[in-house]
């Protein structure tokens, strides 16, 4: 096990790691013989902590003391369990007990190692990272700070850390439990089977079995978009322009897939305080629709989002139609900068371009678009499904401030976390969504609104441009851009491919 062979070579360990995985793989246990083991050899000291003490002290404990054994020399003489502060482990090794919700009994100490346990239940990122000030006693062969966790919200901390490498990643699995998994035989024991059996009997559905059992990050109980899969939805792809059409490119070891593009839509949800939204949808010839652009800001006013939408519109001259929140001044704002960027556009009329999208609810009783969204979620004949999201596909980088607040900052983050109201009395269940952390989502029932409500006729048929001209359809839009001060709004493109990276997650 990785654990064991830092020990024999230190120089490949981490500062921080994170093990997760379902319920019943052995993490706590596995790290607690890990612990014994390095106590044995080194006169390191060790601090265990949960949330609370009570925590600690009906779950972790019991496995330590499993480990160490009934006669072990701290068990006789430590006192009762509920009062134990730690376990003497000899030749000076010590572990230390504590939890997030007395913090100053073990701050002060400085440690070798700090094992966090049951992590998806601390919301508290900054205390997590202060284990860190703590790890500088040196008698070990290394400074580690370990945690272990199911699989819980995805938008916690624990996930970004991981994705952003500031922790290593171990993701545990019910065969590594040997009571569960006989590795001999490749086997699971009766017990396993037993508990796989209990498991899937109590866990029908809903996010308890699909973050314990079945090991995703899912967000809360009641998600509205349940058929959402990060793994099926969120694609790793890009668009080119080849002698003026546009391509999705996905790429694959024996060999891209191109599925030409031929139809644009955008779509914006308002915010200021709370972030707006810009998205660019593509279509190809089969009907899927595919995010190929962001922007998810804070603090923007409509002359910002405005000139962003330009840009956006530079980029994808198919764009047929804006569909926009309820806000007729930045309709008004968005018609007039577009108006005053295209004089030489044929569509007629250009201050119709941006429209405020229909509110109306589906024919389920949903709010708008969720129908739609849902439906184009689900597998569909050949395989595929009907809607995607370009990982990486945010212009203008990352809002900090939602970042800092733990917030989504982009719409793939923000699905998992869209959930229903609890049903009032005398309501039917699931009727209304809760409206925190879905502007991005709101955006995308905009799009699907409109799609799902325009007609065939309406959708024009893709012109050729000149590729060596940012637009053909917008003679002089370069000279036209400069001129309206569009370098106000930082351009993309000048971000570090981590950067990239980092926003695709």
């Amino acid at each position: 096990m990785q654990l064991y062979r830092w020990i024999e070579h230190p120089e490949e360990a981490p500062r921080e790691t994170i093990w997760w995985g379902p319920a019943g793989c052995g993490k706590t246990h596995a790290i607690c013989a890990w612990i014994y083991h390095l106590c044995c050899m080194y006169p390191v000291k060790v601090l265990i902590v949960r949330e609370t003490r009570s925590s600690l002290t009906n779950s972790v404990m019991p496995i330590f003391e499993k480990v160490l054994g009934p006669d072990h020399s701290s068990l006789i003489h430590g006192g009762t369990r509920s009062h134990r502060q730690g376990y003497l482990m000899g030749h000076g090794a010590e572990v230390v007990l504590g939890s997030m919700d007395e913090p100053s009994r073990f701050r002060s100490s400085e440690y070798d190692v700090i094992y966090q346990n049951e992590l998806q239940e601390s919301r508290d990122e900054e205390g997590f990272q202060e284990h860190h000030r703590s790890l500088r006693r040196g008698m070990g062969p290394f400074h580690l700070l370990i945690a272990d966790m199911n699989a819980t919200d995805p938008n916690h901390y624990a996930r970004r850390r991981m994705r952003e490498s500031t922790a290593y990643e171990m993701i545990g699995n019910v065969r590594d439990n040997p009571v569960y998994f006989n590795h001999v035989t490749s086997q699971f024991t009766d017990e396993g089977v037993a508990y796989l059996e209990g498991l899937a009997l109590n866990m029908t559905s809903g996010v308890s079995r699909a973050r314990l059992l079945e090991n995703k990050w899912v967000g809360a109980s009641g998600m509205v978009l349940e058929d959402w899969d990060e793994q099926v939805h969120l694609i790793t792809a890009r668009v080119e322009v080849v002698q003026g059409r546009f391509w999705l490119v996905i790429p694959k070891v024996k060999g891209d897939i191109r599925r030409e593009l031929v139809r644009f839509v955008g779509s914006q949800d308002i915010g200021f305080e709370n972030p707006g939204v810009a998205q660019v949808w593509a279509a190809d010839y089969d009907d899927r629709w595919y995010m190929v652009a962001e922007v998810y800001r804070t603090h923007w006013n409509h002359a910002v989002w405005a000139k962003a939408w330009g840009k956006l519109y530079a980029d994808f001259p198919l764009l047929e139609r804006i569909v926009t929140d309820h806000d007729q001044a930045f309709v008004d704002a968005l018609n007039s900068h577009l108006t005053r960027l295209a004089e030489a556009d044929p569509r007629d009329p250009v201050d119709a371009f941006a429209r405020i999208w229909d509110k109306h609810r589906g024919p389920t009783g949903e709010k708008a678009g969720i129908d739609e969204v849902r439906r184009r979620l689900q597998p569909r004949g050949d395989g595929t499904r009907g809607l995607y999201i370009l990982a990486g596909c945010l212009r203008y980088g990352r809002d900090e401030e939602l970042y800092r607040r733990g917030k989504p900052w982009h719409t793939a983050m923000e699905i998992p976390g869209v959930v229903y109201e609890e049903p009032k009395p005398g309501k039917p269940a699931h009727e209304t969504p809760r409206k925190i952390d879905d502007h991005g989502f709101d955006a995308m029932r905009g799009a699907m609104t409109y799609l799902m409500r325009s007609r065939p006729e309406d959708r024009p048929v893709p012109p050729v441009f000149d590729a060596s001209s940012i637009n053909s359809r917008i003679p002089g839009l370069a000279e036209k851009w400069i001129e309206m001060g569009f370098d106000e709004v930082p351009e993309y493109g000048g971000r570090r491919p981590e950067e990239d990276e980092r926003d695709a997650g």
